[in-house]
């Protein structure tokens, strides 16, 4: 390794040991190299959610199956949190006792999951109302079909959203709730701005949204309530100081960084006055800045940048497409969610968010192709 590219706290350990280190540019290389089996992992599970997709079956047969594991892990959630909140899977629960986490520890990373459950949820249902408004027959027969799905059809369709979308709220999260929100927010969005979509579908679209929202306020908002009032005393807003450090931090190793992993090592060196809180911060809380100041910002952009494109891939094929366009629009939502909540929080340091979340965009990238490209291919 050129001596250039190695950390000094190698050259500074080598005199207390007393004996030569061989330096590497990670302050932590067992954790850097940790830290990309896993970025190999969530490549290899995208990879093959990218082939598995490929046809439209099988793509709605993916995203049924996020649907259900949102389901699943929300229906234990709500079961938990009404007998006490006590417990995590066999584990006596030893954080956030006023706060719906099911199967996870913090309740950030449990939104950041039901959320991406929930647009899955949303997506298929949209798709099943589009194929009854696309159907032929007048405006009444139409309705009472949609009806018909909404609440004699409710286990399949229904159900699954409302149950996802009261957890989500049970959380008490409010990033990951408010990036949940700006997700759902441009799922409308983009519906409306797209000229295949007709103003009578994108209505219905927003006023199920709506409905949604009202309702899970409604039967779960008052700790999400209460923790947004205390936005200005909570311990978390520390974070802001945090984000300073850490970028003063970045400035002085730009190019190369301190190591995939070396969050934890390395800001103790940085941690100064401007932050007084003694809490220990193994995580940045903003998944941008923290990956800056591990990989680089050159090695931070081409990453950031390739999640970006394939974002950008599915939303060129939501356009394009003439059928099955929810997928690719769950593509770009999920990806919108995941940016927004990186911005305040790591919940993409966590595998089973990641893999999720790989999971659904490499199946969404496999639905952005249309005929017509194909065709040009």
């Amino acid at each position: 390794m050129p001596h250039g590219w190695q950390h000094p706290i190698w050259e500074m350990a080598s005199p207390l040991i007393g004996q030569p280190l061989q330096g590497y540019i990670s302050v932590d290389p067992g954790e850097t190299l940790a830290g990309l089996g896993r970025m190999l992992s969530y490549f290899g599970v995208f990879w093959l959610a990218l082939q598995f997709g490929r046809r439209s079956a099988r793509a709605q047969t993916a995203i049924t199956a996020c649907v259900i594991i949102g389901v699943v892990y929300s229906a234990y959630g709500l079961v938990i949190y009404a007998l006490g909140n006590n417990w995590i899977l066999f584990y006596p629960k030893w954080a956030y006792f006023d706060s719906l986490t099911s199967t996870f520890v913090n309740r950030n990373s449990f939104a950041t999951f039901a959320g991406l459950c929930l647009l899955a949820a949303i997506a298929r249902f949209v798709d099943k109302i589009d194929v009854l408004i696309e159907r032929r027959g007048t405006l009444k027969s139409k309705l009472v079909e949609i009806i018909n799905q909404i609440f004699v059809h409710a286990w399949s369709s229904t159900l699954p959203i409302l149950v996802i979308a009261i957890a989500l709220v049970l959380t008490g999260s409010r990033g990951g709730t408010a990036a949940t929100a700006v997700a759902l927010f441009s799922m409308a969005a983009f519906s409306f701005f797209n000229r295949r979509t007709s103003v009578r579908q994108m209505l219905f679209i927003s006023l199920g949204i709506l409905a949604l929202v009202f309702f899970s306020m409604f039967i779960g908002g008052g700790l999400l309530e209460s923790r947004f009032s205390t936005l200005g005393d909570d311990p978390s807003s520390g974070r802001f100081a945090i984000y300073e450090i850490v970028w003063d931090a970045i400035v002085q190793s730009p190019w190369i960084g301190t190591g995939f992993g070396s969050f934890p090592d390395i800001f103790p060196w940085f941690r100064d006055g401007r932050f007084i809180n003694d809490s220990v911060w193994s995580q940045a809380h903003n998944s941008y800045l923290e990956n800056a100041l591990e990989l680089g910002v050159p090695a931070t952009i081409a990453l950031n940048l390739s999640v970006a494109l394939v974002g950008w891939r599915c939303f060129r094929g939501f356009i394009r497409r003439h059928r099955r366009k929810t997928i690719p629009l769950l593509g770009v939502c999920a990806t919108v969610l995941v940016a927004a909540h990186a911005l305040v929080d790591f919940s993409l340091q966590i595998p089973a968010v990641s893999v999720l979340f790989a999971f659904m965009l490499g199946t969404a990238l496999a639905q952005s192709w249309s005929s017509r490209d194909v065709t040009e291919v």
